[in-house]
């Protein structure tokens, strides 16, 4: 290989125009990039916050001075039009590095957009060494009937590999095993990543407990609005990769799922509630760390804010909640706290008034008012709440009293 500017090899320097044996550039090279590449993607990756300024001057000085040297050893020509395919196929080197990342659970997503910089870099430094060493393996460089055969043949294979990287990642095959559930596998499809997800960064979860932790860690009220939407959204893309890591984590996916509304946009919110009714109405959480609570708490609460969200579509759809919200009742009653059915009666009325009450209706909510008054006296967090339930079935007696109850 002939060089293009002078350079020193083991203390001898070779002026430009010199032939170099091809075996004194690239092992060196190959290998040298490689540790220092391996280096640049660990601390992009790896690290649980990369720190972006350290991963720029560290990147960026090894960048800088491999581009000196290929520049001695290539010329300026063949280092342009590396940096010029490299823009032009970057989404390529984008699925060929998450196909990388994918091999050690990583997501390339999982990261700010800019901390993908010096990875990529160094990516495309490496493949333009090895597409080099191929050039001069075969002794092609000066040989134009031979390196046209090298370059198709490397063209030819690197499509190949394009396409073997990308088809994967687009059919969604990475991460559905056999004997996933449906509905842990539908996720990603159901909540495309919005598109302020590359720009947050966020913590690892691996956990149900690490998810109440993160949720407790910060505000989610009462705090200026850009606070809030950085806290929510924090909260959500840490809670989305962890659904994606820990599929079969349903105690996991359920809590997550359930808080992550506050960062969701806002056609997401409905869907989220609704992907958990559908899809984990069995579900019972814990009750190791309330002493008030019951395992059918969060299907419960998700099933309200549902109905609260169909509710508001048509009368219709009022009919469709109250069917829903019945439907709970009657078959997980006793695995809700009485706080909790003090929530849901109170919407459930105001549902039976807006909608047109009858005397099942009325009947129903006469069996829980009187059941909810009889335990609210020893039932701390019930008697806060049974005010409005009081309230509303007081309205329906008297909407009652003129007119015959529909039947």
């Amino acid at each position: 290989m002939k060089l293009h500017s002078p350079l020193t090899i083991n203390d001898r320097v070779y002026p430009k125009g010199t032939d170099v044996p091809w075996f004194s550039i690239y092992p060196f090279f190959l290998v040298h990039m490689l540790v220092f590449g391996a280096s640049g993607f660990v601390m992009a990756y790896w690290a649980r916050q990369p720190d972006a300024t350290v991963l720029f001057m560290h990147g960026g000085l090894a960048i800088t001075i491999y581009t000196i040297f290929y520049v001695t050893i290539f010329g300026i020509d063949e280092v342009k039009w590396l940096f010029v395919n490299a823009a032009l196929g970057i989404a390529g080197i984008y699925s060929q590095v998450a196909w990388i990342l994918e091999r050690f659970d990583k997501r390339i997503d999982d990261v700010p957009w800019y901390v993908n910089v010096i990875p990529f870099i160094y990516y495309v430094l490496y493949v333009f060494l090895i597409r080099q060493a191929f050039l001069d393996f075969f002794n092609a460089r000066e040989n134009p009937a031979r390196r046209a055969t090298i370059e198709k043949v490397y063209v030819t294979v690197s499509i190949a590999v394009c396409a073997l990287f990308y088809l994967p990642m687009s059919s969604g095959t990475r991460v559905e095993g056999p004997s996933m559930p449906a509905a842990q596998t539908g996720f990603e499809e159901t909540f495309p990543r919005p598109y302020w997800f590359g720009l947050v960064d966020a913590r690892e979860i691996r956990t149900s407990a690490e998810v109440s932790a993160l949720w407790q860690s910060e505000k989610r009220c009462c705090e200026n609005s850009a606070t809030l939407l950085r806290n929510n959204r924090i909260f959500y893309k840490s809670c989305y990769n962890a659904i994606l890591a820990h599929r079969e984590d349903e105690a996991l996916v359920v809590k997550c799922l359930w808080l992550m509304d506050g960062g969701a946009e806002k056609g997401q919110r409905e869907k989220l509630a609704r992907f958990v009714v559908d899809n984990f109405g069995h579900h019972k959480n814990s009750v190791d760390d309330c002493v008030n609570c019951m395992p059918g708490d969060t299907v419960a609460r998700v099933t309200l804010d549902l109905a609260r969200y169909e509710s508001s579509a048509s009368h219709s759809a009022k009919e469709r909640s109250i069917d829903r919200i019945e439907d709970l009742l009657d078959t997980r009653a006793d695995e809700i706290s009485y706080w909790v059915q003090a929530e849901i009666y109170e919407f459930l009325g105001q549902l039976y008034l807006e909608s047109g009450l009858t005397q099942e209706r009325l009947d129903r909510y006469k069996r829980a008012h009187a059941e909810l008054s009889r335990v609210k006296e020893s039932n701390e967090p019930l008697g806060r709440r049974f005010d409005p339930v009081e309230k509303i079935y007081k309205a329906m007696l008297s909407a009652a009293e003129p007119i015959q109850v529909e039947k």
